[in-house]
């Protein structure tokens, strides 16, 4: 079969607070974007480099990320202590401890969430998550190239045992991807090239916001 080849354009990677500006800044540009179909990716800006943590596809990028922040709010999400976070797949078998350093809530009852997930502990942590929340998306526009084989493609880079999402599938063969775009998502995607271990890397040689809530500092 013969070979295609597509280049991504991702975008830099957000804070919340940007993302917002960037779509209200952009207008009826972003509106157009937010109406196609893409690939996004986000994490968290550590104060040890950025967690790759969620890759997914979406028809529309804006409502998917918010979708994605209501559900870290609104406990959908696992949560794990801010020590473990930049491995936080070493712990991913665990069973939830509130008191611990490893996963402290994971989204399994109606029990936990109205218990565990409310309790001051996770809800310092949750707070913190989104202060280094970072966000980045890229268009698929072609009608040859399926979301979900890009969706493959980028999980595969970083590896899908790093990465809290559950992703499925295996891309074609012939579709070889490009990544451009933002230099920090570039250096993301060639440092993942080069290594089989999860990927932790500043950004413009800068990490996270400083930790702001009392009792959750990382040792």
């Amino acid at each position: 079969m013969e070979e295609l080849r597509l280049e991504l354009k991702w975008t830099p990677l957000l804070k919340l607070q940007d993302f917002d500006a960037s779509m209200s800044k952009r207008g009826t540009q972003s509106k157009r974007e937010n109406s196609k179909r893409g690939v996004y990716m986000w994490g968290f800006a550590t104060l040890k480099g950025f967690v790759p943590y969620y890759v997914g596809k979406a028809n529309h990028i804006y409502e998917r990320a918010l979708q994605h922040v209501a559900g870290l709010t609104g406990g959908a999400y696992t949560i794990y202590h801010l020590d473990c976070l930049h491995e936080f797949h070493r712990h991913r078998d665990e069973q939830p401890d509130v008191a611990g350093t490893g996963k402290l809530y994971s989204p399994e009852s109606v029990h936990a969430l109205m218990n565990d997930f409310r309790s001051e502990s996770v809800q310092q942590i949750v707070a913190q998550l989104l202060l280094w929340f970072r966000f980045t998306y890229t268009l698929v526009e072609s009608p040859d190239v399926q979301t979900g084989w890009i969706e493959q493609l980028v999980a595969d880079h970083f590896g899908r045992q790093y990465l809290q999402a559950t992703v499925t599938g295996v891309a074609p063969t012939h579709l070889k991807v490009i990544h451009d775009g933002d230099d920090d998502i570039r250096r993301l995607f060639h440092r993942a090239s080069a290594t089989d271990e999860p990927i932790r890397m500043s950004l413009n040689g800068t990490y996270g916001d400083k930790i702001v809530a009392a009792g959750i500092g990382l040792t």
